[in-house]
C-alpha cells in the first residue's frame, strides 16, 4: 500500500468467524472447551496489531455464537483498549432489532 501512494487510514480487525473456523470449523454449538484457544488467537491477533475484533452476527458460523462466546473473546479487546465492530447487516425495518443483539 505504501509503494502505491494510498492515502486510506486502514486499520485491521480480527474477524471473530475467522477465529471460529480456526478453532472449530464452520459448524454450529458452543464450543466451551475450545473458548480459551480462541481467546489465544484473539490475543496474538492484538499484539501482532489488530485494532479489534469485528462481528457479523447475522452470517454463519458468527450467527453460532452465544453472548458468552463474544464476552470472552471480547476481554482481550477490554484489556488492550481496542474496538468491538458489530456488523449488523439487517434489511430494511430490522436494524434496531439487529442492534439489541442475540440473547442466550
Amino acid at each position: 500500500m505504501e509503494s502505491a501512494g494510498t492515502s486510506v487510514n486502514i486499520a485491521p480487525l480480527v474477524g471473530q468467524a475467522s477465529v471460529r473456523i480456526a478453532v472449530m470449523g464452520g459448524g454450529d454449538g458452543l464450543p466451551p472447551e475450545q473458548v480459551a484457544e480462541m481467546q489465544r488467537l484473539v490475543e496474538q491477533a492484538l499484539q501482532q496489531g489488530a485494532f479489534g475484533m469485528s462481528v457479523g452476527l447475522t452470517l454463519v458460523p458468527s450467527s453460532f455464537a452465544d453472548t458468552n462466546e463474544l464476552i470472552a473473546l471480547a476481554e482481550s479487546l477490554g484489556r488492550h483498549g481496542r474496538l468491538y465492530v458489530q456488523h449488523a447487516r439487517w434489511w430494511a425495518g430490522w436494524h434496531a432489532r439487529a442492534l439489541e443483539g442475540r440473547r442466550t
